[in-house]
């Protein structure tokens, strides 16, 4: 993994996203000072995010393997830093919920895009080393972003957290579609496991 330039920067790009999606702590607090809601319309807004998860889930299984899925991610990305961004800038709740629902079905879009490239790009003998430390690496951002949004929160309020959360999701991916080794990923990946079987059998000989 380390002499893949192009599988470092996914991987930083998930810690990244990690910290500008960490807003789980952040959510109740918009509910009730931006909303001025209560508990049930927390509870709705777990339930339309929840219903565009099990949407977008099966849309994925449906359509298959994507074929550019670098496009997937970075096009999934500033999508949902665009809804995320919109969060910030409303006070309405059925806007939110539609917001949460759609942010729901793109979630697995850009997920599976990436375990896709991951899968491909990564031998057999070696997934089981290097997911765990790529789950290591870009989980480290969710606490993080619970620190930092938390604090950001009592600054500036909920509200500030979602814009900027969003413009961070938006920045990154399309500095990241700006690299040449990112943008690769998605061509390269496709050539790594018969690379790794031609090595295996010539040393077998």
């Amino acid at each position: 993994m380390y002499e893949r330039k192009g599988l470092r920067m996914l991987l930083l790009l998930f810690l990244i996203i990690n910290v500008g999606c960490a807003i789980q702590p952040v959510l109740p607090l918009f509910v009730t000072r931006v909303l001025k809601k209560g508990s049930e319309a927390f509870a709705q807004l777990e339930l339309v995010f929840g219903l565009g998860l099990i949407i977008g889930s099966i849309g994925m299984t449906v359509i298959g393997r994507i074929r550019n899925q670098v496009l997937a991610i970075v096009g999934g990305l500033v999508v949902g830093g665009v809804l995320e961004l919109t969060i910030g800038l409303q006070q309405e709740l059925w806007m939110t919920l539609l917001i949460a629902f759609l942010f729901g079905i793109v979630l697995p879009v850009i997920n599976a895009s990436s375990t896709a490239i991951w899968l491909e790009s990564v031998p057999n003998a070696l997934q089981g080393r290097v997911f765990s430390i790529r789950a290591s690496v870009a989980q480290t951002g969710i606490p993080i972003g619970y620190l930092l949004n938390g604090y950001l929160s009592d600054l500036y309020g909920p509200s500030f957290v979602f814009v900027v959360g969003g413009l961070l999701l938006i920045l990154i991916s399309l500095l990241a579609l700006g690299s040449d080794s990112f943008r690769n990923l998605n061509r390269r990946s496709a050539t790594i496991e018969k690379e790794y079987h031609q090595q295996k059998a010539d040393l077998q000989r």
